[in-house]
């Protein structure tokens, strides 16, 4: 057998069938009548043309009947390939329309980088803000309060210590209570007394700040009641990071001392690695 379909085939095929919709249905009629010709060549003729004469039926019919020139499926499969087609082409013109303009090419990649890295920046933040879950324990029970003031047109304000105090002292709602102050980068300290000095900017909180957040210090102790009062706070807990990397790890550093901008302040701690 010849490697193509009987000639009066591919004439019914091309007749009947839309001209996008041809080569595939051949194709796939040719594979088959392949296959089939292997075995019993007179057979397969008179299964080929069974299917060819059944594909002019139906394609007859939804013309006559429905007013339309395709089947369903095929009408599906005609889109699809359409839409594929179209994309490609479109890939290819706008290739060779870059590379004849390389300016353009140049501006256009830079401002999609800018826009990549934009978006990737602000997925960054949400991600870690909104979506993924703070690193303690009962955290969705965690809350922040802040102060309005709107004759100063501040809406989340930081809370003045004497409120801090009353509003500790008459709490009803919370099981517990802490203040918490982050250094700015202009207020920051000034470390000496183990190793080479270091500009630093500590986080100052109050004894129960850890009760809050639900955490317990991985080495030595946390923050006693009394050393909240101004004189008795010379006290200092160290997150996993810099303790690993100002003391080499060593779990003898409770109890030694380092200095804040000339003053010493007794390690007492070293806090579990989620908070570092």
């Amino acid at each position: 057998m010849t490697g193509r379909l009987p000639r009066g085939v591919e004439l019914l095929l091309r007749r009947v069938l839309p001209r996008d919709l041809v080569e595939s249905i051949a194709g796939d009629l040719l594979e088959e009548y392949r296959a089939r010709g292997r075995r019993r060549e007179a057979r397969a003729t008179a299964w080929v043309w069974w299917q060819a004469l059944r594909l002019a039926a139906v394609f007859r019919w939804e013309r006559i009947a429905h007013a339309r020139g395709v089947p369903p499926i095929a009408e599906e499969v005609r889109t699809v390939t359409g839409f594929w087609d179209g994309l490609r082409r479109d890939v290819v013109f706008s290739a060779r329309m870059l590379r004849r303009q390389p300016g353009f090419t140049l501006v256009a990649l830079v401002a999609l980088a800018l826009g990549i890295g934009a978006n990737t920046a602000v997925f960054s933040i949400v991600d870690a803000v909104l979506w993924r879950p703070l690193p303690y324990p009962d955290a969705d029970r965690v809350m922040q309060v802040a102060e309005q003031r709107p004759r100063e047109s501040r809406w989340f304000g930081a809370v003045a210590p004497a409120d801090f105090f009353d509003w500790r002292r008459d709490n009803r709602s919370f099981a517990s209570m802490a203040a918490y102050m982050l250094s700015s980068p202009s207020g920051a300290y000034n470390l000496t007394g183990a190793g080479e000095p270091e500009r630093v900017q500590p986080l100052r909180a109050s004894p129960s700040f850890l009760a809050v957040i639900g955490i317990q210090p991985a080495l030595g102790r946390d923050f006693r009641p009394e050393e909240e009062i101004y004189g008795r706070h010379r006290v200092v807990l160290l997150t996993d990071g810099f303790w690993r990397r100002r003391f080499g790890g060593d779990r003898g550093v409770v109890g030694r001392t380092i200095a804040f901008d000339g003053h010493p302040f007794e390690i007492v701690g070293v806090l579990p690695p989620a908070i570092s």
